[in-house]
């Protein structure tokens, strides 16, 4: 009896001692939870990394495919550009040798004596040269910037103007209207125009409408956009004042009206 329960008491101690034996102390078993916590919280956060660079690579992506059919359209406009430049080129070319056979009418000294005062009168704006009888209107006292609108004030002078042209001793010849332009380029912002040739055009029919509504009968009116190919002075960067116009002359009706490749109506303006 003695020997079994001594038997058992040794068990169970050498029980204890095995069992203490394989305990992890505290200290230890708090340090490898958090080493554990540590690395669930690295995964959680590599894989929150990993899918915001799969969000951002399928960003990118969506947006490459965006710019390659945003470079493929602006290779079309620029090749379209190309050719409308180079016709544009050759009906440029072909204006500038009607106009220079043309030849502008001197007024008559009552009239030339009236322009010349009322250039006086408006400086800046208006020049008259009494030797072409070419009347010279400022495109930036005229108008806006990059822009066909009149200028509050610059319709009144325009309405002088029509009120001296409309004498009926000048009723035989023609009022040839011209826009011109420096060759800064407009800006993105001016869809409506495109390009200067027809921004001078649209600017040489707001001078004709101006006039018509002064009184002038508009049959006696041909309108022409001539944009930077004709300047007087030599272009600077950042724009030229004095090449920004749009000049007026009176012509004989037997000549033919400038080529309409490049003649702006009325009508053309006002459709677009």
């Amino acid at each position: 009896m003695t020997k079994t329960v001594s038997s058992v008491i040794i068990g169970g101690l050498m029980l204890g001692a095995t069992g203490l034996t394989g305990c992890v102390p505290q200290d230890k078993y708090d340090s490898l939870l958090q080493a554990n916590r540590s690395m669930v919280e690295q995964l959680t956060s590599v894989n929150e990394e990993r899918q915001t660079l799969f969000s951002q690579i399928k960003s990118r992506d969506a947006q490459l495919t965006q710019a390659s059919g945003e470079i493929r359209r602006l290779q079309s406009e620029y090749a379209l550009l190309g050719g409308e430049m180079e016709a544009l080129n050759l009906s440029t070319e072909a204006l500038a040798l009607r106009l220079a056979q043309m030849q502008p009418a001197a007024l008559p000294a009552n009239i030339e004596a009236e322009m010349m005062a009322l250039a006086d009168a408006h400086p800046g704006l208006l020049s008259f040269d009494p030797d072409t009888g070419m009347i010279r209107l400022a495109s930036d006292l005229t108008f806006g910037s990059g822009s066909h609108v009149l200028k509050t004030g610059a319709d009144n002078v325009i309405g002088e103007v029509a009120a001296i042209l409309n004498d009926g001793d000048l009723n035989d010849y023609q009022v040839l209207v011209v826009g011109h332009t420096d060759n800064v380029p407009l800006a993105r912002s001016k869809p409506k125009y495109n390009n200067n040739v027809r921004l001078s055009a649209y600017r040489a029919d707001s001078v004709r409408q101006a006039m018509v509504t002064a009184g002038m009968n508009a049959d006696r009116f041909r309108i022409a956009g001539d944009g930077p190919y004709n300047p007087v002075a030599e272009n600077v960067d950042g724009g030229t004042e004095t090449n920004r116009r749009v000049e007026i002359f009176l012509v004989a009706r037997t000549v033919e009206a400038a080529n309409p490749a490049t003649t702006a109506t009325a009508e053309e303006n006002t459709q677009n």
